[in-house]
């Protein structure tokens, strides 16, 4: 059984990649760097405690948990160019009931490349994570961050294993300005997850190539008409290799200057080839709905959408899922959030697979600046889940607190 690697490991890991990414950056066209570099670090200690941390039916284990928190956010602006990235390490001891769950430190690294032409945009988004099946890293530290984009961990919780799983996620994209009105675009997608030491946990290693394309008109001064279409190849090592293609149509209207919300509604067509040879179809809707609602101290975001999600078990599932996200200021030095979420995975095809279930989560926290770079913060986490091939629902119950040092105060942004 391999040892978990040293820290000076962990960290060589993350700035090999992190060194890739902005080598790439600085080979873009010199103009573009006009600007300095701003680099915002944060450092934070966080102590847990979780009355289920494997969300199991009976012998529920109660574990504490001491994580410490480097992080640094790396931006640069010009007239031609954003770039935006993220580096991250979390070093995490368990406490209490851990009977073979191992101490896993997590990484996290990423950037976004946005070069801005006349007529034509480059796009470049890239993430590395090195986390568990039992928790996810999120992309971001700080509750003002409302970024709500889909994460691809419909495999957490699945097995009571603490098994490691490393992520790669690539997505360049183009758009070009047909005319003052109207664009199209194209965009690929490669995500990787790869499983090590999986203890005997039912997981394969997969892959999935997206590739998209859009046409956008902006038919009034507040309304837009959008057209997708997709087509995606799911390969897993041992499993089902799957063919996606869907077309979707909608639009986005903005109401005023703090509320917008936008919908897409389409069809899927799914081919499924078994590792027996045969091979099965599955049809369906996908749709999205978002929006954004902001007020003088309070912001809203929500997303609800159906879509394909590739998962370990060898198969794609379709995700059914909802998204809302509430900011409010409380006065200058507190700020209120919670962050909710309700999804159901379920497996397409003929065969059902452990990753079909139903999942409830929600968030509420409270962030308190005590020093012009110090902050306070205390949330509480509240899951329940039910797997569609156990007849229990399971839940748990968590608590935190944290202390944070940055150089950026976390309320300024709000």
């Amino acid at each position: 059984m391999r040892n978990e690697p040293g820290l000076w490991q962990e960290i060589s890991k993350v700035t090999g990649y992190v060194g890739l990414i902005t080598g790439a950056a600085f080979m873009l066209p010199a103009v573009a760097y006009g600007d300095a570099w701003e680099i915002q670090p944060k450092v934070s200690f966080q102590q847990g405690y979780n009355d289920n941390f494997r969300l199991t039916e009976d012998n529920e284990d109660k574990v504490y948990t001491s994580k410490l928190v480097g992080a640094a956010k790396l931006s640069r602006l010009t007239e031609t160019m954003d770039i935006n990235g993220v580096i991250r390490l979390d070093l995490i001891k368990y406490f209490g009931d851990t009977d073979d769950l191992k101490d896993r430190n997590n990484q996290l690294a990423g950037f976004n490349i946005d070069k801005k032409g006349e007529r034509t945009r480059l796009g470049l988004k890239t993430l590395f994570k090195r986390d568990t099946v039992l928790r996810s890293t999120n992309l971001f530290t700080d509750p003002e961050d409302i970024n709500i984009e889909p994460d691809q961990t419909v495999d957490d919780n699945v097995v009571r294993q603490n098994v490691r799983r490393v992520r790669i996620d690539v997505r360049p994209s183009i758009t070009y300005q047909l005319t003052e009105r109207s664009d199209i675009g194209m965009g690929y997608r490669y995500f990787d997850t790869r499983y090590t030491d999986k203890q005997g946990a039912d997981l394969n290693n997969f892959k999935k190539n997206t590739v998209t394309g859009r046409f956008g008109t902006q038919v009034t001064e507040k309304d837009r008409l959008l057209v997708f279409a997709l087509a995606s190849r799911f390969d897993p090592d041992d499993g089902d290799d799957t063919d996606n293609y869907e077309l979707q149509a909608g639009f986005r209207h903005e109401f005023d200057e703090t509320t917008n919300a936008g919908f897409t509604l389409g069809g899927r067509h799914t081919r499924i080839d078994n590792p027996d040879g045969g091979t099965d179809s599955d049809n369906g809707f996908v749709a999205r709905l978002e929006g954004e609602k902001r007020t003088g101290l309070t912001r809203y975001n929500m997303r609800i959408g159906r879509t394909l999600s590739p998962s370990g078990s060898g198969k794609e599932v379709q995700t059914t899922e909802a998204n809302l996200i509430v900011t409010h200021k409380l006065t200058e030095l507190l700020l209120f959030s919670v962050r909710s979420r309700v999804f159901e995975n379920e497996s397409i095809g003929p065969r059902a697979t452990g990753s079909s279930k139903r999942r409830w989560e929600i968030r509420p926290r409270v962030t308190w600046t005590i020093a012009r770079n110090w902050s306070l913060e205390g949330s509480y986490q509240y899951i329940r889940q039910k797997r569609f091939d156990s007849p229990d629902s399971v839940d748990s119950n968590a608590v935190f607190l944290s202390l944070s040092y940055s150089l950026d105060t976390p309320l300024d942004n709000l």
